[in-house]
């Protein structure tokens, strides 16, 4: 296998000091203003609050939640993680969803949760298994980007966790609304035939000390791209100065009075010499920010203990203590391959034949490891379908080689993540349509004849979610209350569902 290194494609990339408002304007960043770094202060970094239920309720479903992320936190613009506090009422339930641009990692704060996700079996892609567990206060479960989870109290308390993301935009998918609430919506036929169900049921509507959890000791965190740390202060407890060199930290106060600061160099040629300190006094409830490789520092300047817990958006972020920084050189060991020495490549290690026979069987072409990118040809026969589905770590372009196609993919409402907007198509001969990275999406040939697509993926392994077999072929099946509270059926649909996708 030949490793190929870019700057970024073992890690996000450098940060930049783009902060969100609506002054200074310099650079437009994510779909956000950003304003002259030397006019940045402590507070674009600082938000205060989560030790507060959210002001978002979903009555529905028996929940809320208390968001943390670039619209009301600037200094998040860029640097990829974000937060949010979700508290649950009894048998309150955060249906089934996803976050597509982002991995998930939730701690109990109090009360009992039982929380899975869904994996695609790696043979069989209409087929998925259940990753699942019943959670307690202190415990920490990891869900991989883009795959289908749910969170659901099946306590008699109520309940309260706290979610980290890898991303400072995780977006939020509610996969029973985006499929039946999508406007204008999807054509019976797409439905019917994607989820094995007669028309009728297609009607359906949709009213909608030192605790470290990173990879060492916590395995399904290997790729993902986050940890978590709880970290306990005596009186005057001190983390001095030091970086983490691949990754941004995020702390939140849970007791206690902290002083936490990092050091800026400032874009100024003559000064190139001098930083500038961001510092804040933290309060149970606060949150801030510390950008990925700033050299920073932790101080309980309270009288009595501290407790906080600090998120990264990277499974090994690194701890490098000033001035103690040690060099390390290993053989590359990269998403489970060893790297070959780039001496010894030949041509045929970036070569592969039999893209041109139908239904060429998958081969796994660990050549494009690092590469970030993969490519499909697909046969439809007439009417032929491929259902509902996601790549939950790539975006898709195709391009029709052959045949009529009608083809789109499902975006939530920015206004109202339970409502969703389709984008479709018919595309033919020639034309080329995206589906972006960890959306719903479907193929359909609605011609008479066959037909044959080109696909290209920026990712070397792009996932490949179905829905309707993910959420009703799993094994062990996903408990009634779930998918009936989810979709609104009774319990003998669920059933029925199920036995035609088991």
């Amino acid at each position: 296998m030949i490793c190929v290194f870019t700057e970024s494609c073992l890690e996000r990339d450098a940060h930049h000091l783009a902060i969100c408002e609506s002054v200074g304007i310099i650079l437009f960043v994510n779909g956000k203003f950003c304003k002259d770094p030397n006019l940045a202060k402590v507070d674009d970094f600082f938000t205060s609050g989560l030790n507060e239920s959210g002001k978002v309720v979903r009555q529905m479903y028996g929940y809320s939640v208390h968001i943390v992320d670039v619209n009301n936190m600037p200094g998040l613009n860029t640097l990829g993680i974000s937060i949010i506090r979700a508290d649950f009422e009894p048998k309150g339930l955060i249906p089934l969803h996803t976050h597509s641009r982002a991995t998930e990692l939730i701690t109990i704060l109090e009360g009992t949760l039982y929380a899975g996700f869904l994996l695609p079996y790696e043979n069989n892609f209409f087929k998925s298994r259940l990753f699942s567990k019943i959670l307690n206060p202190g415990d920490v479960f990891v869900i991989p980007q883009g795959l289908i989870h749910f969170q659901y109290n099946v306590g008699h308390t109520n309940a309260t966790i706290l979610a980290t993301y890898n991303s400072q935009n995780p977006g939020f998918t509610m996969i029973p609304n985006i499929i039946f609430a999508s406007d204008p919506p999807i054509i019976d036929d797409a439905l019917a035939k994607g989820f094995n169900i007669s028309g009728e049921v297609v009607d359906i509507k949709i009213w909608l000390c030192y605790k470290n959890c990173g990879i060492n000791n916590m395995p399904g965190l290997n790729t993902l791209g986050i940890s978590i740390i709880c970290v306990d202060f005596e009186p005057k407890g001190f983390i001095q100065f030091h970086v983490h060199p691949r990754a941004t930290e995020m702390i939140h106060i849970l007791e206690g009075t902290i002083y936490a600061g990092f050091l800026l160099l400032l874009p100024n040629e003559e000064n190139i010499y001098k930083s500038r300190l961001f510092a804040k006094i933290l309060n149970p409830g606060d949150v801030f920010v510390i950008p990925q490789g700033l050299i920073h520092f932790v101080y309980n300047v309270g009288s009595t203990n501290a407790t906080l817990f600090a998120s990264f958006n990277s499974q090994s972020p690194g701890f490098i203590l000033i001035p103690d920084i040690i060099f390390a050189s290993v053989k590359v060991f990269v998403n489970g391959k060893f790297c070959k020495d780039p001496k010894l490549a030949t041509a045929d290690d970036f070569f592969v034949t039999g893209l041109n026979v139908s239904g060429n069987p998958y081969q796994d072409w660990d050549r494009l490891n690092t590469l970030g990118i993969s490519l499909i040809c697909i046969d439809f026969a007439p009417y032929g379908l491929i259902p509902p589905h996601t790549h939950p770590r790539g975006t898709e372009i195709i391009v029709v080689l052959e045949g009529t196609l009608y083809v789109g993919f499902l975006a939530p409402d920015t206004s109202n993540p339970l409502k969703t907007k389709s984008f479709t198509k018919i595309l033919n001969k020639g034309d080329v349509f995206v589906f972006p990275q960890g959306l719903i999406h479907f193929q359909y040939n609605v011609g008479d004849t066959n037909a044959i697509v080109f696909g290209a993926l920026n990712s070397q392994n792009a996932g490949l979610i179905v829905v309707g077999s993910e959420l009703f072929g799993t094994n062990p099946p996903l408990v009634d209350d779930v998918l009936s509270k989810a979709f609104q059926l009774d319990k003998k649909m669920v059933k029925q569902l199920q036995g035609l996708f088991s």
